[in-house]
């Protein structure tokens, strides 16, 4: 059995449980650290322009403060 070390793509915790599947078959996970930004993630997206479309707010929310 293969065990892959699975990490937040915002805050890069540890804290991470599944959290059941996509319509497609994705395994969807929930990152458990409180100041994470983005609580449920899908490792391998296949269409990524919202996800492209979320790193663009944090770049600007992060020139602001």
């Amino acid at each position: 059995m293969a065990v892959i070390q699975v990490s937040s793509p915002l805050c890069r915790s540890e804290k991470i449980v599944k959290r059941g599947k996509t319509d497609n078959g994705w395994q969807r996970y929930l990152c458990r650290n409180e100041d994470c930004e983005t609580k449920s993630f899908i490792l391998d997206y296949t269409y990524s322009a919202n996800f492209l479309n979320h790193q663009k707010k944090l770049k600007i929310l992060k020139r602001w403060y």
